[in-house]
């Protein structure tokens, strides 16, 4: 993960400050990853202050934000997790899954 990267969603601070942000740029219903994760998506994370430059990056922090439980995902579809609060982090384990694809 980049320096940039680190500082935002890789840091639990940045994500608590910035939870609503985030909730906000993330699907609301559940969606296909084309529309989930398609340009207003990619403007709003941007807004939200998570500077990705490559898909492989964007990847990444969405992987991060499933496995911290901020990203719900069934079978094919994805949204956000309403209920998530920050407190949740200390709960699951944070990894980074490869098998994470947008497409």
């Amino acid at each position: 993960m980049t320096p940039a990267l680190l500082a935002t969603v890789g840091n639990s601070v940045w994500v608590h400050e910035n939870t609503d942000k985030l909730k906000q740029a993330l699907p609301q219903e559940w969606s296909e990853p084309a529309e989930a994760f398609g340009l207003p998506f990619r403007f709003k994370i941007k807004l939200a202050g998570v500077d990705y430059k490559t898909e492989g990056e964007l990847s990444e922090v969405l992987a991060l934000l499933y496995s911290s439980g901020l990203l719900l995902r069934q079978g094919n579809l994805w949204k956000v997790n309403a209920e998530w609060s920050y407190l949740d982090i200390s709960h699951n384990s944070v990894s980074h899954p490869s098998s994470l694809k947008l497409h």
